[in-house]
């Protein structure tokens, strides 16, 4: 729902990516913060060296993503995607040794046809600037997803509130940062004469900071939908690490093609880009995830009895 309502916010409401991304992200930090309350855990947080790195890539995902559904329904860039399940599947056997098993490959294929299929029938004057923002944003989730799952201040908490606390803090930072960075920028932007402009263009002009509707909008999408949805993803990158955690992230693109539509018949909310081909092809990556899902859960069940006996032959 969150990216559903991030699609609205930016192409009905017309707020622009980077002060719905600071904006709603520093909501959602705020809310978290409160309900956790006072305790420990806070300047730890914002010590730690990965509370920056996320923050940093937080950020970039944020407006890679907004800018990837200015060009293509949520539907579309949800199934497009799951190309951070490729990725996750080798960075998580480069960098954290977890190696993937026969199965995955296979799984792996169906997912690339139907990632192909979904690319190959984008338009054409916008294809490669959406292919872009996709695999831009596919890497930034997935070095996000293994920072939530290592975070050292994080895997110390074992209560919601700790959890909640350490979740909005690390929100808090980057968007706070950027929020006052992105500001500056486009002050600085406004005083400078217009040929030397070209870069500061990219940036909100200095009114869309103030501008009501913007900042409405963004901070309903933080209070609402972002922030429950940052404190679980935190929580089940954690639990079943970075691959298995986007594996089961392949199932969202069906709730999103249900709440899009629901949203399209409430709102100016434009849906004409999905096409029949591109619920085929979303079935096609869907399958291809379930199929690892239950191949893994079939060789944990397998491996479980094994060590079970080892160990209990090296008590006798």
């Amino acid at each position: 729902m969150s990216d559903v309502f991030s699609r609205i916010a930016l192409n009905v409401v017309g707020v622009h990516s980077v002060i719905y991304a600071c904006v709603s992200l520093f909501m959602a930090a705020s809310v978290l913060v409160i309900v956790a309350g006072p305790g420990k855990g806070g300047l730890e947080t914002i010590r730690a060296p990965q509370t920056w790195v996320y923050g940093f890539f937080h950020i970039l995902m944020q407006i890679f993503q907004a800018y990837c559904y200015t060009l293509v329904t949520t539907t579309e860039g949800n199934l497009l995607f799951r190309l951070t399940l490729i990725l996750s599947i080798f960075s998580s056997w480069l960098i954290l040794h977890r190696k993937p098993i026969f199965s995955d490959y296979l799984g792996m294929g169906a997912i690339m046809a139907g990632l192909f299929y979904i690319a190959s029938g984008l338009p054409e004057d916008i294809r490669p600037l959406a292919l872009f923002s996709v695999f831009c944003t596919s890497v930034c989730y997935v070095i996000l997803t293994m920072l939530a799952e290592t975070h050292p201040v994080y895997k110390e908490t074992d209560d919601i509130k700790s959890q909640s606390r350490v979740v909005g803090y690390v929100l808090m930072v980057s968007s706070l940062f950027f929020l006052i960075a992105f500001m500056g920028a486009s002050y600085v932007g406004q005083t400078l004469p217009e040929a030397d402009k070209a870069f500061f263009t990219l940036l909100p002009h200095w009114e869309d900071f103030y501008n009501p509707k913007a900042i409405i909008t963004s901070v309903l999408g933080g209070l609402i939908f972002v922030a429950t949805a940052k404190y679980f993803y935190f929580y089940a990158a954690h639990k079943v690490n970075t691959e298995n955690y986007l594996l089961i992230a392949c199932f969202i693109p069906v709730i999103t093609l249900f709440l899009e539509y629901l949203a399209h018949l409430i709102s100016p909310l434009d849906i004409s880009g999905i096409s029949s081909g591109d619920l085929m092809a979303g079935a096609v990556i869907t399958l291809g995830a379930l199929f690892m899902v239950v191949m893994r859960q079939k060789k944990q069940k397998t491996c479980q009895p094994s060590v079970h006996g080892r160990i209990i032959k090296s008590r006798e």
